[in-house]
């Protein structure tokens, strides 16, 4: 049995942060805490607790060495990826030239920091960073001749020049076959 001494200061401490701390592991210990402060056993904790003894354990071991100090500590998956010091530079030029695969994204990303990732650690970094994939959208039934002609005019054509010059990329359908119905 693990002798530990609480005192009056911090057993209010853990009787308040067991319910009421953001961190769902750090209410779990708080609670063995609270278990073990009020006299259980720690062999009769785990299942109070619904952890096991090891991690009881753990618990009591960390609060007798460095107290509640010890406790609010959790550091579990806090590694960082190698693109993260690139974050910036990154985020900056997909926004200004976004790539359309994830297969262009690791080639662009591997030329602008020199650290090549795979598809899966790429496709994950951007979209904690908040790109996203950009889906292109459906054909409306009724064309509206004179927004084309506009659209044609004031938008596509600075678009066309742009892409002529390699400051972006352009996309073409030639043709939507739309089905209504089985066939």
């Amino acid at each position: 049995m693990l002798n530990i001494f609480y005192s009056d200061q911090d057993i209010e401490v853990i009787q308040d942060e067991r319910y009421h701390h953001p961190h769902s592991a750090i209410r779990q210990r708080m609670t063995i805490l609270a278990l073990h402060s009020s006299g259980v056993v720690a062999e009769h904790i785990p299942p109070l607790a619904n952890c096991s003894k090891k991690t009881v354990l753990k618990v009591l071991r960390l609060y007798r060495t460095r107290g509640l100090e010890g406790i609010y500590d959790y550091n579990k998956h806090t590694h960082s990826s190698a693109l993260e010091p690139y974050t910036e530079l990154i985020v900056k030029e997909f926004t200004a030239h976004p790539p359309q695969t994830i297969n262009e994204a690791c080639h662009r990303i591997e030329q602008l920091t020199g650290v090549k990732r795979c598809l899966t650690v790429v496709r994950d970094f951007l979209k904690k960073h908040g790109c996203r994939y950009l889906k292109s959208c459906g054909v409306p039934a009724k064309a509206d001749v004179e927004a084309q002609q506009t659209f044609h005019d004031e938008c596509l054509q600075h678009v066309i020049t742009a892409a002529k010059a390699g400051q972006c990329h352009l996309y073409f359908m030639d043709a939507t076959h739309l089905v209504m119905g089985a066939f």
